[in-house]
Formats: C-alpha cells, structure tokens, sequence
C-alpha cells in the first residue's frame, strides 16, 4: 500500500530542457514535473513557446536535455482537425487503438468490455459525455463548441495518461468558450488523465487548473498553486481572491 503522504508519481518529467529553431533559442533551461491527475495550465503571450513545449512532451520535436514521458499521449489542438468524410461516432472510435482496453479489464476472459468494438467505446463515451445525438452527424453539421466537445472526446477515449491541449478554445465565443470550460472541467474530474493546457486567457488558467505556470521568453516560471475548491462555477470570475490571483499572473506575464 502506498504510504499516503507520498506524493502522486510523475508523468511528464522535463529537466533543463532547451530547443531553438536554427540559431533562434525557443525554450530555455525548462524544468517541469506533471504528475497523475493533474490539471496544469501554462499562460503565454503568442510566440513565447507554448506550443513548441507541447510538440516535445508529445515526442514530436526533441530538444536538449531530458523529457521523460510516462504513458498514453493525447493532443487536442484549437482546430478541432475532425475527419470531414467521417460521422462524429467514426471520428471518436478511430482513436481507439488496441492497447487502450485497460489490463484489468483485457484480462477478464469473455467480459462485455473486452469485446466492445470501437464504434461501440465511442458510442459508450458520447453517451457518457451527453453527446449521443450528434454520433450520426457529419463535422460541418456541428456548431464550433461542439466539433471542439468531439475533439477532446477523441483525445480521451483511448483512455491516455496524458492530454495535451494546445488553446482548444482559443477560436469560439466568449459564452461558449465559458460553457466549454464548465464542460471539460466535469467530464476530466471524472477520468485519470493529467492536463497540460495551454492558454493566453488568464482567467481561463484559473478556472481550470491546479497549477499555474507562465512562460516568458521561453523560460517558465511556477506562479500559483490554485486552491479554488471544485467544482468552479464561472460566478468565481467575480471573487475578490479570483481578482487578486489574476493580477498576480498578468504581473508575471508583464515582466
């Protein structure tokens, strides 16, 4: 049994990490650790290498130093990238692949999950997600939200250790944009996976994360431990200690 004053184990270890685009520094002297479950968000101005971070943790640009990966790795970009050609139900279940089936349930000799096909794990997690009547409709039927609700649930179905999500909201309306908040909120307090967000919305930092990193010409910086209780409601905007928090993040960005 593990001892419970322990902390969670690590699934994104970066140890001074730097990457450049030819003689252009992009990223340097990066340290960050993400463990299970946890929602980190890091707040950048465009072009402070937010996006280039992501791309290393998810194996597709390598820089000096370590980055050490633990498990499944998902992104959600800000364009939702759905397959036109394909139905929302299709969209989800090709992301399903055949290591996603957890080893407890694979294990079961005969069980109904481990004989669910892909469609069906799709169909399963739309319905979860209160989603079940767009399954049959083709991306261009969808509203902007929700090609982005189809987006993330394409990301979480294969049941990953690690999403990645790259401004999803960064495109949609202020309301929607709010109501999408409330949404992923709810739907990753009840999966496993840890969230590195990134974002250039402050206030979008603190409604979501645990954690609240900014990063200024490509150096982070730990900023704030956010310890609003959850769920958040999108009332805690208005809060004196919502305010304060902010102005101590937009200081760090103005530095």
């Amino acid at each position: 049994m593990a001892d419970p004053g322990s902390h969670p184990p690590a699934v994104v270890q970066l140890e001074k990490l730097t990457f450049s685009f030819g003689q252009e520094p992009v990223l340097r002297d990066i340290s960050l650790t993400v463990t299970e479950r946890e929602f980190v968000v890091i707040v950048g101005k465009s072009g402070s290498g937010k996006s280039t971070l992501l791309r290393i943790i998810d194996g597709l640009l390598t820089g000096e130093g370590e980055a050490r990966v633990q498990g499944r790795v998902r992104m959600v970009f800000q364009e939702d990238r759905l397959f036109p050609w394909y139905r929302v139900r299709q969209n989800v279940a090709v992301a399903v692949t055949r290591d996603a089936t957890p080893a407890g349930e694979a294990a079961v000799a005969g069980s109904a999950s481990a004989r669910l096909s892909d469609t069906e794990k799709a169909m399963r997690l739309l319905e979860e997600l209160g989603m079940r009547e767009l399954a049959h409709r083709y991306p261009h039927q969808l509203s902007g939200g929700e090609r982005q609700r189809v987006a993330i649930a394409r990301a979480f179905v294969a049941r990953p250790q690690i999403v990645l999500m790259d401004e999803p909201f960064g495109a949609l309306d202020v309301l929607t944009r709010e109501q999408m908040q409330t949404w992923l909120l709810d739907f990753w307090q009840r999966n496993t996976a840890a969230v590195v967000f990134v974002t250039h919305d402050v206030e979008e930092a603190l409604i979501l994360g645990d954690r609240i990193l900014v990063i200024v010409d490509g150096r982070l910086r730990p900023v704030l431990n956010v310890n609003f209780p959850r769920p958040r409601p999108q009332r805690l905007r208005y809060a004196p200690e919502f305010l304060e928090a902010k102005q101590r993040v937009r200081e760090q960005l103005a530095d």
